[in-house]
C-alpha cells in the first residue's frame, strides 16, 4: 500500500472550488458539473503523489485511469460526509471490479494507506501473496488480514502472478548487485510491499 502523504498538496483548484461553493453535499462529488470538470486535474494530482501507482495494490496506474477514492467513505453505515471533499481523505485507486476501491466499497480499513501502513506484512516469496508477518499478535494479524482481505489484495489471480514476477527480478538484482537494490525498489511497481522483503 502506497505509504501517503498529502502535506500542503491541495490542487488550487480544488481550494478554489470549495471557496466558491461553501456548504457541499455528497451528492455534488457526482451531480455538481463545475467538480465534475475539474476532477481530471485533482486525480492527476494525486497520480503524481502516488508515483504513478494505485494507492491500494500498487500496481502502475496512468493520470488517465482507476478513479477519486474516498479513504474514509462518504456514504454509507461508516459514512463521513464532512471529509467527502477533504484532498487528505482523497487518494487514486484502480478500478479493477474485485480489487482496491471497488472491493473496499463503504468500508472503514483497519490499516489505512499513510505512513507506516505496511509495518505489519509481507510479501511471501513463494507465491506473491501479502501475508501478516511473523510474530504479530492476534489483533495485529486480524488488522492485516481484515485489510488485504477488504481490498482484495491476494484474491485477484493476475495481480498475485505480476508480484511474483516482480518479486523473482527483485531476488535476482539483490542477489547479482545488491548495491542497486533500492534503485531498483524505487522504480518498481509494488514498491512499498517489495521494500518489506529487505527486513
Amino acid at each position: 500500500m502506497v505509504e501517503l502523504q498529502h502535506g500542503n498538496t491541495e490542487p488550487h483548484v480544488l481550494t478554489a472550488f470549495k471557496q466558491q461553493h461553501p456548504g457541499l453535499q455528497v451528492i455534488d462529488f457526482k451531480e455538481n458539473q463545475q467538480f465534475q470538470a475539474i476532477k481530471y486535474e485533482i486525480r492527476s494530482a494525486l497520480n503524481l503523489l502516488q508515483e504513478g501507482r494505485c494507492v491500494y495494490c500498487e500496481a502502475w496506474l496512468s493520470d488517465e485511469e482507476g478513479h477519486i477514492e474516498h479513504i474514509v467513505p462518504k456514504g454509507g453505515p461508516n459514512a463521513q460526509p464532512t471529509l467527502c471533499f477533504e484532498y487528505t481523505n482523497f487518494a487514486h485507486s484502480c478500478s479493477t471490479y474485485n480489487t482496491c476501491g471497488h472491493s473496499k466499497q463503504a468500508k472503514v480499513l483497519p490499516i489505512p494507506p499513510g505512513p507506516g501502513c505496511n509495518d505489519h506484512w509481507t510479501l511471501s516469496t513463494e507465491g506473491g501473496y501479502i501475508q501478516p508477518l511473523a510474530g504479530l499478535n492476534r489483533s495485529q494479524r486480524h488488522k492485516v488480514t481484515q485489510t488485504r482481505d477488504m481490498l482484495g489484495l491476494n484474491r485477484h489471480a493476475e495481480l498475485v502472478r505480476d508480484r511474483k514476477k516482480w518479486i523473482e527480478q527483485f531476488e535476482v538484482v539483490a542477489k547479482a548487485h545488491p548495491e542497486a537494490i533500492d534503485q531498483f525498489i524505487d522504480s518498481a511497481p509494488y514498491r512499498y510491499l517489495l521494500a518489506t522483503l529487505l527486513r
